[in-house]
């Protein structure tokens, strides 16, 4: 059924990121760090600067913000859940205008 194709399609996009993610480097996933970065930096006005290796250093704070801290997986498992949501309403329309 078209139901469970979509299903199988989602979850392997789920774990291709996932596999994506785990093999990335901070560089590859600079556009999750670097608003982060930009966001602490002027929320605490503070200076900030790269380093391939790690990512955005913070020396006056002590942090360094890197691939942990760059909200993929938050972000992964958020599209994730909505995507299920809005297949399991359009499913649950259809079921409804068939009674």
């Amino acid at each position: 059924k078209s139901k469970y194709s979509t299903l199988f399609v989602l979850g392997a996009l789920f774990v291709c990121a996932k596999f994506f993610y785990k093999y990335a480097n901070v560089a590859q996933l600079l556009w999750l760090v670097k608003p982060v970065a930009i966001w602490i930096s002027s929320v605490t006005n503070t200076e900030m600067y790269w380093v391939d290796s790690l990512g955005y250093i913070f020396p006056k704070l002590g942090i360094c913000i890197e691939k942990s801290c760059s909200g993929y997986n938050k972000l992964l498992i958020s599209y994730s859940m909505l995507s299920y949501l809005i297949l399991l309403n359009k499913l649950n329309r259809s079921n409804f205008l068939v009674w």
